[in-house]
């Protein structure tokens, strides 16, 4: 069964993606509790040598929080991997299921699993699974951070349920190439064209979780 630890550190490790730190409010946000629990849990996992938390300032995690970490979402992403390649599941079913059923720590199992499916080098949604140095840092950056007439690829995204519905609404997936129009910071929306210039309005909030690189020299 999986620990409130096991939750945290993924959402720390998904939060700090390409930045290595998050907040408070970024936890209480993605993981839908109030700020004083996630304060609760972070001086747990600050006692245990986890994390490392500034006053005021960021969260991070720390060698041995972020090995534990690396662990938890290799396992993950290979189950996530499984279950496309055997399960007719909607797409926005894959990730909570293979949290669920990613909690094991039998080595058996794992290298039958990645012989099974010829060791993947990504999930279904981009993050990579073998290297542990892609797994922190790919130099991929946030949709987010670019600016007008930049052209990106879509390298990997945040796989939530509600950013794999708005992904699919925008035909957006893996690879697929985008020019930045605009960055509107008032109404909190970036505005971006698909290869087929068909022109997209994507939130902030979802530009923050799709993770790109440039294709302009």
């Amino acid at each position: 069964m999986r620990t409130a630890i096991d939750n945290y550190l993924k959402a720390i490790f998904e939060c700090s993606f390409s930045k290595r730190k998050t907040t408070n409010k970024q936890l209480a946000d993605y993981l839908k509790v109030a700020p004083p629990s996630v304060n609760g849990t972070i001086k747990k996992l600050e006692e245990k040598g986890l994390v490392y938390r500034r006053p005021y300032g960021p969260i991070m995690l720390s060698d041995v929080g972020l090995q534990q970490t690396l662990k938890l979402i290799r396992h993950f992403r290979l189950c996530e991997s499984w279950l496309v390649y055997d399960f007719d599941l909607p797409l926005q079913l894959v990730p909570r299921q293979a949290w669920l059923i990613s909690d094991f720590d039998n080595p058996q199992i794992i290298n039958q699993l990645n012989n099974y499916l010829n060791y993947p080098k990504f999930s279904p949604f981009g993050g990579a699974i073998q290297d542990s140095n892609l797994m922190t840092n790919d130099g991929s950056q946030p949709l987010i951070n670019f600016n007008r007439g930049q052209r990106v690829r879509i390298n990997s995204y945040l796989e939530s349920e509600n950013m794999i519905n708005v992904l699919q609404t925008m035909n957006l997936d893996l690879k697929q190439t985008l020019t930045i129009i605009s960055y509107n910071p008032h109404k909190q929306m970036l505005k971006a064209k698909r290869e087929d210039s068909h022109v997209l309005n994507i939130s902030e909030e979802i530009a923050k979780c799709v993770y790109v690189s440039t294709l302009d020299s």
